[in-house]
């Protein structure tokens, strides 16, 4: 049923490979009323497996395993998730999206089939509001799934949770975060359908994965009226398509944090009081050359002491580590300290514990392989270099020069002329392949402009969002064009390589200055390629994002940044050296 349904996955500190122990059910021979207790069970009557079609509820359901509690909650016409950990209060709520914000339904179910594995409930909401024939085929399991199938006129659900924010990963390129602060005068959200969602829910200690198989799915997060500082997102809801929708409900003590930042970070290495409750991949967004960077938590041993160093930018310390379990911040002038770093983990790595579930093992379980390959592009990770695989001299132009310039100092350009035609060879190398990738971009843009102008003919009311969103894609080819003078002219470097290759033909005092001059040529050819790759990868990835966050006015501007989103990151795929890639730790 998992891909003819509607599915919820929940799990706390679930077990990656979906192993399960069973689940209980009982019937609480009373409808709970306008509370749910939990804690007096002295009435409820166990029920016994082997049902098929032939128990009638007397009270409300509950179904239980090892990780969840889950009530149907007749009275309100909701399903109600519990953590095994506190059964005190409420972690998700779960309604017919139909339903909206309001309250008042009913629902009446009957248990259709009960193992010691597995139970399937027909469940039918209604009440005001609702259309007739809103119904669900809820299935339990002991593997921490619970799958919903849509039936009659119920088209999608609505999760009922406090989030603090909610995260759109993405394998590829930087995560979008969504905070209701930052958009104080919308009452929703609409945000793009990228098959998965992480919210952090209010506390610290829970997260909500959700995912769901490629369709016509739409996403929107519904806000707190109530204007302020910490206004919360209080449900994600998903109109499904006729596809299922996956859940998680994700517990560990400091499974996200919020690190605020005060003029104290800057500059010096700052340690917080937060630290993570196990290994994974822990990420944060930081401004580097002005665009929100997704930073992964390096290790003590390597990132303490690590300097990055970016063309055009220069060299800086790496922003976050950990010190054993403890997080480390190091801002400076070139990442400052700006706003609040929102820390989480969506990915797995050899430190993470078998016993924890994380959004990626979510998508990996509950995705076909076509859809699972897409969602979770890895191989899109994959760093192309920018230099010819068998270098002799060197890889980038600063590199061969410095080693070749001894040689002409020393009178040996004669005998070594066989090096310095290959270290012209290496940096010919360097220079096609930066050359062809900012061609890629120049191209794409050109592209890109091109959709975005059709977009505003076909989708008039869309105009205001689009035209906020195609100055971002010219600006590529405004950098490109800016600087084709001076670093994209192939012939010219062809020149420039015949030229310093002919300085080995014979000895000659002059050749150690006319190399010096030629040396400065190659040096500002390649530092302007390498610049040029960075500045339009940056400028990509900041489209990639505004995208994101400035489509949430409508369903119709969602859809339109979702399209924009994935033909960016097809051009974010497999980047060359010099660009920032997702895997930048």
């Amino acid at each position: 049923m998992l891909f003819g349904a509607l599915t919820i996955l929940l799990c706390m500190a679930a077990s990656a490979d979906g192993a399960g122990v069973g689940i209980a059910a009982f019937d609480t021979m009373q409808p709970f009323g306008s509370r749910i207790a939990l804690e007096d069970r002295t009435e409820w009557s166990p029920i016994d497996p082997g049902i098929n079609g032939d128990y009638s509820c007397k009270g409300d359901l509950v179904f239980e395993n090892e990780h969840f509690t889950a009530v149907l909650w007749s009275r309100m016409g909701m399903v109600v998730l519990y953590s095994r950990a506190d059964s005190q209060a409420k972690r998700l709520e779960f309604v017919p999206l139909e339903l909206g914000p309001r309250s008042g339904a009913k629902l009446s179910c009957r248990l259709q089939q009960l193992t010691s594995d597995e139970a399937v409930v027909i469940c039918s909401f209604a009440g005001s509001g609702l259309p007739d024939g809103c119904a669900a085929t809820f299935t339990f399991t002991g593997d921490q799934i619970i799958e919903v199938e849509p039936g009659g006129s119920m088209h999608g659900l609505s999760l009922r949770a406090r989030l603090s924010f909610a995260v759109i990963p993405n394998v590829i390129s930087d995560d979008l975060v969504f905070g209701a602060d930052s958009y104080p005068e919308l009452r929703a959200l609409h945000v793009p359908s990228e098959n998965m969602l992480l919210g952090l829910v209010e506390g610290y200690d829970y997260t909500l994965a959700t995912a769901w198989p490629q369709g016509q799915q739409t996403v929107q997060l519904t806000l707190e009226p109530e204007h302020g500082p910490n206004r919360l997102i209080t449900s994600v809801d998903i109109a499904a398509d006729g596809q299922p929708v996956f859940v998680a409900l994700l517990e560990a003590p400091g499974i996200w944090h919020a690190e605020k930042f005060l003029p104290s970070h800057l500059e010096r290495d700052t340690t917080s009081e937060w630290q993570r409750p196990f290994g994974g991949k822990w990420v944060t967004q930081l401004p580097e050359d002005q665009v929100p960077t997704t930073y992964t938590f390096g290790s003590s041993e390597l990132d303490s002491t690590r300097s990055p160093w970016r063309a055009g930018i220069g060299t800086y310390r790496y922003p976050v580590w950990f010190e054993g379990a403890t997080a480390v911040y190091r801002m400076g002038k070139k990442i400052p300290p700006v706003g609040v770093s929102v820390v989480y983990c969506a990915e797995r790595t050899s430190e993470t514990p078998a016993s924890v579930l994380c959004l990626y093992d979510v998508v990996g379980r509950v995705l076909n392989e076509t859809a699972r390959t897409s969602v979770l592009d890895f191989a899109g990770r994959k760093e192309r270099p920018a230099y010819r695989l068998n270098s002799v001299v060197g890889c980038a132009t600063c590199g061969v020069t410095g080693k070749l310039a001894p040689l002409f100092e020393k009178g040996k350009e004669v005998e070594e002329r066989t090096q310095i035609e290959a270290g012209v060879e290496d940096m010919l190398a360097h220079l096609r392949i930066l050359h062809a990738r900012t061609s890629e971009y120049r191209d794409w843009a050109d592209a890109m402009v091109r959709y975005l102008a059709a977009c505003e003919t076909d989708n008039p009311e869309a105009a205001e969002y689009l035209n906020e969103i195609k100055p971002l894609a010219e600006a590529l080819i405004e950098a490109y064009d800016a600087s084709k003078e001076s670093t994209q002219d192939m012939d010219r470097a062809e020149a420039l390589g015949r030229v310093t290759a002919a300085l080995a033909s014979e000895r000659d005092p002059g050749n150690i200055k006319r190399f010096a001059e030629l040396g400065a040529d190659w040096r500002r050819m390649g530092g302007g390629l390498e610049a040029l790759v960075r500045k339009q990868n940056t400028l990509a990835r900041g489209l990639f994002q505004e995208a994101g966050y400035r489509g949430v006015t409508s369903p119709e501007t969602a859809a339109l940044a979702g399209e924009i989103r994935r033909r960016t990151r097809d051009m974010l795929r497999e980047p060359v050296q010099y660009e920032l890639m997702r895997e930048y730790y």
